[in-house]
């Protein structure tokens, strides 16, 4: 409920968008959605995740393994929370950059 009451307040601010239109199909498209990331992150950093830097892979695996939000991330290592998103997103990049050479992932689910 708490869900669906945030997704509610942040599709509020879209003009012309009503709360009571935001079913629970919607909302279930957007968890699925995010879930469907965040296992993907967690494949490819298992996958490639030795390709990364010392600094990345500590980085990446606080928020992968152990699920950390980017303002402890940077408390943790004396970043800033927009330096840890920064890496985050480069890390995605690279990740997905091999994955797009290489084919691992695709060819582990395919299997």
């Amino acid at each position: 409920m708490a869900l669906y009451m945030a997704l509610g307040r942040l599709f509020s601010s879209v003009k012309g968008v009503k709360i009571n239109y935001l079913t629970p199909l919607l909302c279930s498209c957007i968890i699925s959605s995010v879930m469907e990331k965040i296992v993907r992150q967690g494949m490819l950093y298992d996958l490639y995740g030795e390709l990364l830097t010392e600094h990345q892979q500590k980085i990446y695996g606080e928020l992968v393994n152990d699920d950390l939000s980017l303002s402890e991330i940077a408390e943790l290592n004396g970043i800033t929370r927009q330096g840890a998103h920064d890496l985050i997103k480069r890390c995605d990049k690279i990740l997905e950059g091999y994955e797009e050479k290489l084919h691992l992932l695709e060819k582990k689910l395919n299997s």
